[in-house]
C-alpha cells in the first residue's frame, strides 16, 4: 500500500481541480481538499478492498 504522503501527492491536484470547478474559490478549495484527505486518513480502516 502507498503511504499517505504519496497518495496525497498523486491525487490532491485532481481533487483540487474538481473542487475548484465547484467553488470557484482557491482558499475554500484548498481547505476542502485538506479536510477530505484528513477524513480519508482518519477512516482508512473502514475501507474495504
Amino acid at each position: 500500500m502507498q503511504n499517505i504522503e504519496e497518495i496525497y501527492q498523486n491525487y490532491a491536484g485532481i481533487v483540487y481541480k474538481y473542487i475548484f470547478c465547484l467553488t470557484g474559490n482557491e482558499d475554500i478549495s484548498e481547505e476542502i481538499v485538506q479536510e477530505t484527505f484528513l477524513v480519508a486518513v482518519k477512516d482508512i480502516n473502514k475501507f474495504k478492498r
